[in-house]
């Protein structure tokens, strides 16, 4: 957000009047690094040992809960 807000300051600074070409290319540009930032939180997964410290303590828990 950051960089978007500089751009424009930089690229906008004392226009009255935006053109077209500059509204769509700060849009497109803007939009691919939301998509990007989107797909980058889909491909994360959780690591190895976090699923095997869950499915230990599930197994624990199931465990404690069989012998009373």
């Amino acid at each position: 957000m950051l960089f978007g807000n500089l751009y424009v300051y930089l690229d906008w600074n004392g226009r009255t009047e935006i053109p077209d070409s500059s509204r769509r290319n700060i849009f497109l540009c803007l939009l691919v690094a939301s998509v990007l930032g989107t797909l980058s939180f889909l491909l994360l997964r959780k690591s190895r040992d976090e699923e095997e410290l869950l499915s230990e303590e599930e197994g624990q828990s199931l465990l404690s809960t069989g012998v009373t």
